[in-house]
């Protein structure tokens, strides 16, 4: 593989993770928006499954802020590695 190949293939890299980035900070606003929706709606409820939910709701926005993180991460070493080769 030479030096052009390793760019292309780098900036296909970087595109994808854009592209999961999108869909993931999508993901993050609906189970937002899911949370604040339940919240209002299950205001003060003591049940099981209502508390078990909000806490999964809760656990998936943590999740996904940290494949945010990740991806941000893998997209700024891609970067430097592309700026790297020249």
């Amino acid at each position: 593989m030479n030096v052009g190949e390793v760019k292309a293939l780098n900036r296909n890299g970087c595109e994808a993770i854009d592209r999961a980035r999108q869909l993931i900070e999508q993901v993050a606003s609906d189970a937002a928006e899911a949370t604040t929706t339940a919240g209002a709606t299950c205001h003060n409820s003591e049940h099981q499954e209502v508390v078990q939910a909000m806490c999964s709701l809760k656990q998936a926005i943590h999740e996904t802020e940290l494949t945010i993180r990740r991806l941000n991460a893998s997209g700024e070493s891609a970067g430097s590695y592309l700026a790297a080769l020249g």
